[in-house]
């Protein structure tokens, strides 16, 4: 009997796995109370009232997306342009279910992490965050190569740059295509003094290899902390994030060179 009960109990429990990690999003009616305030009717659309905000809701499977990597939400949407299809809440705030729609049965949106238009990166983002129709914008010959200029230069055609990175210098600056994925290593100048190399950064390098050849003017990687290394490299995303509230959209402020010191050795 007691090996039967076990038994039962181990069935649940990879019932319940299965569920969880192959099926999560499909709710049965009695489930829906789990987040809706009341029950939504047959057809009826977005926005529904909820039991609490929606992140709070979602990160009780996503805490980790939710914490660390989400898109500024609960926020009334300025000078972007939301389509009717991509939802706001009852109170005109951007959610997690303005990009996602969790409930989709369509087999591209299980693909694209139940976004809801079929594309990803900038091309999504480009959904809402228009430049102003009939100029000439920058967005439109993103797809363009015009080195001369560029705030780009490239070091190195070995090795790629991280997908991030590839995303800013592709919005940021015109000497790569739109939706490229092999970049080689090389230096992004933040000033004008395009000759001579001033106010920029590499991207793409090694961070162990830069200690190497200079082990006293660089900390151990284990210590750079806020920033970050991607596959061992620098990046854009080393010192920025697209949703900083700091200038620049830096990962921290930088007065004194605080930043440049989580790395560099003074």
């Amino acid at each position: 009997m007691k090996a039967f009960i076990i038994g039962f109990l181990l069935i649940i429990l990879v019932a319940l796995v299965y569920a969880l990690f192959e099926k999560p999003h499909e709710f049965s009616m009695e489930e829906c109370k789990g987040c809706h305030a009341s029950m939504p009717k047959p057809g009826q659309k977005s926005p529904f009232q909820m039991i609490g905000k929606i992140r709070t809701l979602c990160a009780r499977c996503h805490s980790k997306v939710v914490r660390s990597y989400s898109h500024p939400d609960e926020v009334v949407p300025v000078n972007v342009s939301v389509p009717a299809d991509m939802p706001l809440s009852v109170d005109k705030k951007i959610t997690c279910a303005t990009c996602h729609d969790i409930h989709s049965s369509l087999e591209w949106s299980k693909k694209v992490s139940l976004l809801r238009r079929p594309v990803t990166g900038m091309e999504f983002c480009g959904t809402c965050h228009e430049e102003k129709p009939g100029e000439v914008s920058h967005s439109k010959v993103l797809g363009f190569a015009h080195s001369a200029g560029s705030k780009y230069i490239p070091t190195s055609s070995s090795g790629t740059l991280d997908r991030l990175s590839v995303e800013c210098i592709s919005c940021h600056d015109s000497s790569i295509g739109k939706g490229d994925t092999v970049v080689g290593a090389g230096f992004w100048i933040h000033s004008k003094e395009l000759a001579k190399h001033l106010g920029g950064h590499p991207i793409g390098a090694n961070y162990d290899d830069a200690r190497i050849r200079d082990p006293e003017g660089y900390k151990h990687k284990t210590h750079i902390a806020p920033a970050k290394l991607f596959g061992g490299n620098i990046g854009c995303g080393s010192c920025h994030d697209p949703y900083s509230a700091q200038k620049n959209k830096l990962i921290m402020s930088n007065e004194g060179s605080a930043l440049c010191y989580k790395c560099h050795n003074m």
